[in-house]
């Protein structure tokens, strides 16, 4: 993998535009941030509720 393909997943929103770590959403076409980055940028202020973990059934 060469910078380029790099560059290329941080633009397709597959890489973390801040820290270059894998996302845990499916890509959405657009560069986009992970939760810790997002939170380090925006603080107290971000919520958002597409990355809070999904509870388990134990059924």
């Amino acid at each position: 993998m060469n910078m380029g393909d790099i560059a290329d997943m941080m633009l397709e929103g597959i890489l973390c535009e801040g820290c270059g770590d894998f996302l845990t959403d499916k890509p959405r076409g657009y560069p986009d941030y992970c939760y810790d980055c997002k939170t380090k940028l925006y603080g107290d202020n971000y919520d958002d509720d597409d990355y809070e973990e999904e509870e388990e059934d134990d059924d």
